[in-house]
């Protein structure tokens, strides 16, 4: 029985009511099975929608599936969280429209195929259970927070949605914004660039990332505005496509076609290659943003003599490091050490560095 069958009948009961656990899992497996989505869509807080969206699902319809989702995982995971009224019935019905808005099982089995070649390229993390629950009610909290014009307990709300889950676009944006509303410039522009990282075609993201400066495609900061993935599926693609042409001509008992195969398998090699090592620029490694303004030192010491000046949220390459002091280097090509404490690090490895205080 498929999982849009198991709502069904979970919907035809007469209580309607059911357990929490089993209506969420077969409204979620209902909606990976007929979307193709990935467990990950389940597990961040706004991933479910924008996944949605992009299979052709209405804005409105998205959200509010994405909202129930929530209500379900409250009263599944929570001690305090009840079920909402009818809860299998409204979730046989949200699927139900969901099905009829969405694009075709095949178009979007043919949108899942290259994404899968991607992700089998890069590989793939899911948060845990209680992990996504705590990032999701932090980020609502947080939300909630900002349109009360809470802003420092907003910000506190989203670094803790980022320390549940760090690889929540939506969070980061969020926390970067309430950041900048309490004048904690440094956080503001290291979350924005976070957000930018790991959703690069995010507009909204981009914008705020230039709020404090311009970010020219040669600046430390600039971000392209290409997923990793994509560049991963587009070398995939030239590679089946190779091996596919040459198993058809074998079985036809032709030639291999030399050529074509090796123009097609090098070309997806140079762009596997750049794909690489796009990801390792969106992963920001070597970079920071200056917590403060501040003079460089042309010594890793305080006695060291003072050069250029560093702007606070200005981002800079760290190319070296001597015990308490890093060495940076400006846009403009000017270079010194600076005390590593007035960075915050945008590494991925290093995203406590944006939480802490």
């Amino acid at each position: 029985m498929t999982r849009a069958a198991q709502l069904a009948t979970l919907g035809d009961r007469q209580s309607a009511v059911g357990d929490a656990c089993e209506i969420r899992r077969a409204f979620s497996g209902a909606l990976a099975e007929r979307l193709r989505l990935e467990p990950e869509s389940f597990t961040r807080p706004g991933a479910l929608a924008r996944s949605m969206r992009r299979r052709g699902v209405s804005t409105d319809l998205a959200l509010e599936v994405e909202s129930f989702l929530r209500r379900l995982d409250e009263a599944a995971f929570s001690e305090s969280g009840a079920l909402p009224s009818e809860a299998a019935r409204h979730a046989a019905s949200l699927y139900a429209k969901v099905d009829d808005d969405a694009l075709p099982r095949t178009q979007i089995l043919a949108r899942a195929t290259l994404i899968v070649a991607g992700v089998l390229t890069i590989g793939a993390g899911t948060a845990s259970a209680f992990d996504a629950v705590a990032a999701r009610q932090a980020f609502d909290h947080g939300v909630s927070a900002y349109e009360n014009h809470n802003f420092v307990t907003a910000r506190e709300a989203f670094i803790a949605a980022v320390a549940s889950d760090p690889a929540a676009p939506d969070a980061w944006a969020d926390l970067g914004t309430a950041s900048w509303a309490v004048a904690d410039t440094a956080r503001s522009v290291a979350a924005w660039q976070r957000a930018l990282r790991i959703e690069p075609l995010a507009s909204d993201a981009r914008e705020r990332v230039e709020l404090v400066h311009a970010l020219p495609w040669n600046s430390a900061g600039y971000v392209p505005p290409l997923p990793a993935s994509w560049v991963f599926d587009l070398a995939a693609v030239l590679w089946l496509i190779a091996w596919g042409n040459a198993a058809y001509r074998a079985s036809r008992g032709r030639s291999l076609g030399g050529r074509t195969l090796v123009t097609l398998g090098v070309a997806a090699g140079v762009i596997a290659v750049g794909g690489f090592a796009l990801a390792e620029r969106l992963s920001g490694k070597h970079l920071a943003v200056l917590r403060e303004t501040a003079s460089l030192s042309s010594d890793p010491g305080l006695g060291g003599e003072r050069g250029a000046t560093g702007i606070i949220g200005e981002v800079v390459r760290v190319t070296g490091r001597q015990g308490a002091w890093s060495r940076v280097v400006l846009d403009d090509g000017r270079d010194g050490w600076i005390e590593t404490s007035t960075l915050v690090s945008l590494d991925t490895r290093d995203a406590d560095q944006i939480r802490a205080n």
